[in-house]
């Protein structure tokens, strides 16, 4: 047994496994970890699927990169899930890299230092957390509006520790599902580019219903016209992708009451 962070654990198998799945069309996909050395344990993600080039290797943990030629296209998405991955660990002290050829799959690696304790003796660790402390948002509800998996759960990550409700919606169908109880809701954190409708109409739908409801809208695409939409729409504030954590908790608590 060790002791981590398991969100981010959780995340960076799941993001890997999706990716996997993603560029493997025939084959397998193996995953698991090593016996652990020196309070460090390294765990991977291997797949039959497509690979990459020795090239693309550091490119693809950019934001908003993906490897270039057959694998990009077949990819789609943003290009933020292996930073992520890559950023989040980063926090716990670990580390990610792959090793991969063009045609003979890929092996994702990363490390990660914990804390080991038997089965009898493990303990938990007493006190709230630093976010916790300074931002303690419990009974308050925050809907989360996002429809890529890896952004979603980078989210809870940073909000998880406030003590808030997170409640996801994966689409616009399922965030109009919720108008009728936008007033449970203390803060909307609403990705403008959903795969079914337009962040903006969504946000003036929320306004005409709750008017004073503070919207915080994210986007990929930082472009100057974005936060001239965002404030005809009538959100409240802004943030571009990839989404720094000091700032949405400090952008966020301008609008939650505490």
């Amino acid at each position: 047994m060790i002791v981590t962070d398991g969100h981010i654990l959780r995340g960076i198998f799941s993001n890997l496994l999706e990716n996997a799945t993603k560029f493997t069309k025939a084959g397998s996909i193996t995953f698991g970890y090593q016996a652990p050395v020196n309070n460090t344990i390294t765990c991977y993600v291997t797949d039959t699927g497509i690979g990459i080039s020795p090239e693309n290797h550091k490119l693809i943990f950019d934001p908003f990169r993906q490897a270039e030629g057959k694998r990009a296209d077949m990819a789609g998405g943003t290009g933020l899930g292996l930073s992520i991955c890559q950023g989040t660990l980063s926090l716990l002290g670990g580390s990610i890299k792959v090793e991969s050829e063009p045609g003979k799959g890929s092996t994702f690696i990363f490390t990660l230092p914990f804390e080991h304790q038997t089965a009898r003796s493990v303990t938990r660790a007493t006190g709230p957390s630093p976010v916790a402390r300074k931002y303690n948002w419990a009974g308050k509800r925050l809907l989360l509006v996002e429809d890529e998996e890896a952004n979603m759960e980078y989210l809870k990550i940073i909000l998880g520790r406030t003590g808030a409700e997170l409640v996801p919606a994966r689409n616009g169908s399922r965030l109009r599902e919720l108008y009728g109880v936008l007033e449970t809701f203390d803060l909307i954190l609403l990705d403008i580019r959903l795969p079914d409708a337009s962040g903006w109409d969504l946000a003036r739908e929320i306004k005409s219903i709750c008017p004073l409801l503070p919207i915080i809208a994210q986007t990929a695409f930082a472009m100057p016209s974005d936060l001239q939409k965002g404030e005809e729409s009538g959100c409240d504030g802004y943030i571009s992708k990839p989404i720094s954590r000091e700032k949405l908790l400090e952008m966020a608590a301008g609008y939650i009451e505490v």
